[in-house]
Order: C-alpha cells, then structure tokens, then sequence
C-alpha cells in the first residue's frame, strides 16, 4: 500500500505520543460509560430537579454534596481533622443554611 508523503503516523518521531498505541475498543466504551454515569446523569438529574423542586431547594440540595464527601473522607481515612476544618465546615453549614432558606 502507497501511503502519502503528509499523512503522520502514531510512531512518527515528531507526534508527541510516539511509540503510544491507542486503547482498546473495550476499554474506551468503559471510559465513555463512566463519563456518561458520572457526568451526564448528575446534570440530567440536576436539571430534573430544579424543574421539579425550583431553583433555591435544588441548590441547597446541591450545595450539601461537599458534606457527603466530608463524610465519607471521615469513614474512609479516619483520621482527625484540624482546626481549619472545622472552622470551614460551620462556614459551609451556615452558607447552606444560608442558600437553603425560604
């Protein structure tokens, strides 16, 4: 096969990936399932909320989502926080306190 002067191949030494070979066909729809899960269905579902709930609730809703990640931090290390810590977690209740009032 003829292959023409200007087309680049992947191993060609001035493409920055050189020697790189591309994913498999398996492992990139697992990739795109995982984006669609993780991003697509979170603005879906947001979108779905404030249709349903309104703005104000689905942003306090939304803004407890650093809470559960505290939380699960909490579990999963176990370890003690610091002062700041805890200074910014009253800050971020009282911010939610704040956004989630009617």
């Amino acid at each position: 096969m003829i292959v023409p002067e200007w087309t680049v191949s992947l191993n060609s030494p001035g493409w920055p990936f050189a020697g790189e070979t591309l994913p498999l066909w398996g492992d990139i729809l697992k990739i795109l399932l995982l984006g669609f899960v993780a991003y697509g269905l979170s603005i879906y579902f947001y979108v779905y909320a404030q249709r349903s709930l309104g703005a104000a609730k689905t942003s306090a809703f939304y803004a407890v989502a650093p809470f559960i990640g505290v939380l699960l931090s909490l579990i999963i290390f176990r370890e003690i926080p610091g002062v700041l810590f805890f200074i910014a977690l009253a800050l971020m209740i009282a911010g939610t306190r704040l956004a989630g009032g009617e």
